[in-house]
């Protein structure tokens, strides 16, 4: 996927904030552009105004890697969105798991367990498992709302038990 894929990363790889503002929209699987306070708290994480975050939209609109239709923005191709999610939280970095569980469990739960179990099922290594716990290991022992932490403790137990 590296190389089929690389000929995409290179066309958005004008910056960083590019590949995570695809990377972001991967993890919504899609986005209404006139509703982007429901995606603040990621915005934040990963330091960028709503304004960079749409016209980095227009941008990889206008490099066709993002689909824009009745003002809904996602991933061109399905399967690049797997890699970027892989590329994004795993590879580079740019969103620690642990943040996106911190900041955005509370609501975002459904999402990111299924993009955590995306990147599993197509990716899966011992490495990748290895850095999905402790991201996760590291979150429970940062949450201070009992509910919460046994939440995602009950959510990630089969990646904590590993």
């Amino acid at each position: 996927m590296n190389s089929f894929y690389k000929e995409q990363i290179t066309k958005a790889k004008d910056s960083n904030k590019l590949i995570i503002t695809a990377g972001i929209i991967s993890f919504f699987k899609s986005i209404y552009l006139e509703q982007l306070f429901y995606i603040s708290p990621i915005l934040k994480i990963a330091e960028m105004t709503k304004q960079e975050f749409l016209e980095n939209i227009h941008i990889l609109i206008s490099k066709e890697i993002v689909d824009e239709c009745f003002g809904v923005v996602k991933i061109s191709d399905q399967c690049f969105s797997d890699y970027l999610l892989n590329y994004v939280f795993i590879n580079k970095k740019y969103i620690k798991i642990k943040d996106l569980i911190l900041y955005t469990y509370k609501y975002y739960k459904k999402k990111i367990v299924e993009s955590i179990n995306n990147i599993l099922n197509v990716f899966q290594t011992e490495q990748l498992l290895s850095y999905i716990n402790k991201e996760t290991i590291d979150a429970c022992n940062l949450i201070d709302d009992v509910n919460t932490k046994h939440d995602v403790e009950a959510t990630f137990a089969s990646i904590i038990l590993d």
